[in-house]
C-alpha cells in the first residue's frame, strides 16, 4: 500500500497504518522500554525496516514518513505503558511480567495475541513459571511472578 505523510498522520488510511505499526512493535518488543528515547536506534530501525516491507512511499517523502513513524510509535508506546498503569491500579499491585506481556502483546478486540511468536513466548513463560512454582512448593515460598519495574 502506498502512503503519504499528512501532518502527523499517514494518508490515505491512517488507522490501517497505525494498526500495522502497533503489530510490528508488539511482535518485536523484546525488552521493557518505557519511552521512545529508551529504545535503541537499532530496534527503531528494525521496526522501520518491517514497516517498509508493508508500505511504500515516494523518495521525496522518506524523511517525513520516518518522522511520522517515530511520532506515532512514541504515541503508541505511551498508550501501552498507560494500559499497564491502569492494570496496576485495577489490581492494586504491580502487574507481573506475564500479565504485562499479555496486555501489551494482545489484540483487545479479538482477545488474541498479535502473532504466533507472542503466544508461544507467553505459553513457554507460563510453563516455566508453573514448573518453578511446583518445584518450590513446600519450601515456604509465596512466589507469584516477577513484578515489573515502576513506569
Amino acid at each position: 500500500m502506498k502512503i503519504f505523510p499528512r501532518g502527523k498522520e499517514f494518508y490515505p488510511n491512517h488507522t490501517h497504518v497505525i494498526h500495522a505499526l502497533c503489530n510490528i512493535m508488539r511482535s518485536k518488543f523484546d525488552s521493557p522500554y518505557h519511552t521512545w528515547k529508551e529504545i535503541p536506534i537499532e530496534v527503531q530501525n528494525m521496526w522501520f525496516d518491517e514497516f517498509k516491507k508493508k508500505f511504500r512511499w515516494d523518495d521525496e517523502h522518506a524523511h517525513e514518513i520516518r518522522r511520522v513513524f517515530e511520532f506515532r510509535g512514541s504515541s503508541r508506546l505511551k498508550g501501552m505503558t498507560f494500559e499497564i498503569r491502569k492494570k496496576r491500579k485495577k489490581l492494586q499491585r504491580e502487574p507481573t511480567i506475564d500479565e504485562s506481556f499479555a496486555l501489551t502483546h494482545s489484540r483487545k478486540k479479538y482477545q488474541s495475541f498479535v502473532d504466533q511468536k507472542s503466544k508461544e513466548a507467553y505459553e513457554k513463560y507460563k510453563k516455566i513459571l508453573s514448573e518453578f512454582q511446583a518445584s518450590t512448593q513446600g519450601e515456604g515460598s509465596t512466589f507469584q511472578g516477577t513484578p515489573l519495574p515502576q513506569l
